[in-house]
């Protein structure tokens, strides 16, 4: 019994000596500055600084990324790389979204130009036939005979006498007086002739001068008579 009890305090102690062997060779032994130094200090210097006073040391890294990633875990990365990759999609998703609708802007504006050249071609062309219309109702104003109430009234009776007329005879009446640059009035005659009388008339003179029956027939077309009201106006300035 006594045995076994030296036996394991043996046990003990070179235990112990082997474990405070090797923890003072891990350590190493103390520098002699430093004890010096330790020596020396006096309890009236302290030179210890508390934990409040002590500035707490920045690390300044190269690759801050690097870093921040070895402090993420793998479920944060992986949640970091899906917003990205959504963010993505949807930066991506309204870039189609605006190329598309530029392209649809870009069609209607060719659209609505074409819309405004065709426009532009129909107003000139409208303008052309405007023109042309004008010019002819001005060139037709300027070739009628107006006929004013006055010379009315001795055509009417000029046209009586010529409606007694044999048609041969007043064919070649007509005939001379459009030979001799008296052709209006020779027209004003066959205009307020009888239709029957003038019909026969111009079918006689058509037997032997056709071109002149033509061009009759064409000027009684641009005959004009002169209105009533200027008719009287101009009966109560004779008066006057």
């Amino acid at each position: 019994m006594n045995k076994k009890i030296l036996i394991m305090a043996g046990v003990g102690l070179i235990s112990f000596g082997g474990t405070f062997g090797v923890t003072w060779m891990l350590k190493g032994p103390v520098p002699a500055a430093a004890t010096e130094t330790h020596e020396t200090e006096t309890p009236t210097e302290p030179t210890a600084q508390s934990p409040e006073d002590k500035v707490p040391e920045l690390k300044i890294t190269e690759n801050p990324g690097e870093e921040m990633a070895r402090g993420m875990t793998e479920k944060q990365m992986q949640g970091l790389i899906f917003d990205i990759r959504e963010k993505m999609k949807e930066y991506k998703f309204k870039e189609r979204q605006l190329t598309e609708q530029e392209e649809r802007i870009r069609v209607a504006r060719e659209g609505l130009q074409e819309d405004i050249t065709r426009l532009n071609q129909l107003q000139a062309q409208l303008t052309l036939v405007y023109e042309k219309i004008r010019k002819q109702e001005s060139s037709l104003q300027a070739r009628q005979l107006d006929i004013s109430q006055t010379e009315k009234a001795n055509m009417q009776k000029l046209a009586q006498t010529y409606d007694k007329m044999d048609s041969a005879q007043a064919s070649k009446v007509l005939i001379s007086m459009a030979a001799n640059q008296q052709l209006a009035d020779a027209v004003k005659i066959l205009y307020y002739m009888s239709e029957r009388t003038s019909a026969k008339v111009i079918g006689e003179i058509a037997t032997t001068k056709p071109d002149v029956a033509s061009v009759l027939s064409l000027e009684l077309k641009r005959v004009r008579e002169a209105p009533e009201t200027t008719a009287a106006a101009g009966t109560r300035q004779t008066k006057g």
